[in-house]
């Protein structure tokens, strides 16, 4: 692994962190609103399936290890109703990842980001409706619906960043 590498996924995990900050608190739900899913399927996306995934597990060490997270550390925090979505990062960092890899156009950005975004809220809901006692209809109406205008925003965020950051080469 190059010194590049190292410095792209330690940003990435330090983007992740950073936009846990941002958020939105939403009365009707427990999950807020935040720029992590854009951090996450970028990692992704701009580094690659592996080392995107890299990126996350070192996120998920530090949530675990120290508080870098306004909700605080340990493994407690996976225990709450953000658990799920944050177990789904790993996950849609590989799967977008992977997908871009395989054709960098517009085409594939569009289907890498959505499955990002299925693998993040799959596994988010499901954790509201087995880990907190909820119906999936519930799970859904707070954690999934209310968040999709926001993904839309930050998919044409995403969208606007990785055409700058393409030509550079980064990854």
């Amino acid at each position: 692994m190059k010194t590049k590498d190292l410095i792209l996924i330690s940003f990435f995990t330090a983007l992740t962190v950073i936009c846990s900050y941002i958020k939105i608190i939403l009365p009707f739900t427990p999950v807020p609103v935040t720029f992590q899913t854009l951090a996450v399927i970028l990692s992704g996306i701009i580094l690659g399936p592996v080392n995107g995934i890299l990126s996350q597990i070192l996120f998920l060490a530090l949530i675990i290890l120290f508080p870098v997270i306004p909700s605080g550390s340990s493994l407690a925090v996976l225990y709450g109703p953000t658990g799920g979505y944050i177990s789904g990062f790993i996950f849609s960092a590989f799967i977008s990842g992977y997908i871009y890899k395989r054709k960098k156009d517009d085409k594939h950005l569009i289907i890498a980001y959505i499955f990002g975004l299925l693998v993040i809220f799959a596994s988010g809901v499901l954790w509201l409706a087995l880990g907190h006692n909820m119906n999936f209809i519930s799970a859904l109406t707070v954690g999934l619906i209310p968040f999709i205008p926001g993904e839309i925003i930050k998919f044409l965020l995403a969208v606007a960043i990785i055409k700058r950051i393409e030509p550079l080469k980064i990854a």
